[in-house]
């Protein structure tokens, strides 16, 4: 399949430049961003510290299941949630500046995000 011409300026405004990527390669392939899909984030401590409590990462654990996400991984040194989330440019926007506040917040590294490309057409 070809690459498609990227003219969003939905996409285009994204702040951050890795999620301006991803949607746009997405799009590329022809994925409808107005539909859910299977989105993780993933948040590990910063690389000096060198603390062994996983209760760091309750705030983001407890924030992110209120969003609707659930625990895929808990360690002493990271956590990772996944959920079945839009990832359309305005609420992409929302999820990663909420991933990064709460990181700050707890101290923590906000590495990123993934999500599943939209291979199936809904039924008509």
């Amino acid at each position: 399949m070809g690459k498609k011409q990227i003219d969003n300026p939905d996409i285009e405004a994204l702040s951050r430049f890795e999620d301006r990527k991803v949607l746009e390669i997405l799009t590329a392939f022809g994925d409808d961003l107005s539909r859910r899909r299977h989105t993780i984030l993933f948040f590990y401590r910063h690389k000096t510290d060198c603390g062994t409590d996983p209760a760091i990462f309750d705030p983001i654990i407890a924030e992110a299941a209120a969003l609707g996400f659930t625990v895929v991984s808990h360690r002493s040194d990271a956590v990772i949630v996944e959920g079945h989330k839009l990832v359309d440019p305005e609420n992409l926007e929302a999820l990663s500046t909420w991933a990064e506040d709460i990181a700050d917040s707890a101290n923590v590294h906000f590495d990123g995000w993934e999500c599943a490309m939209d291979e199936e057409p809904e039924p008509n």
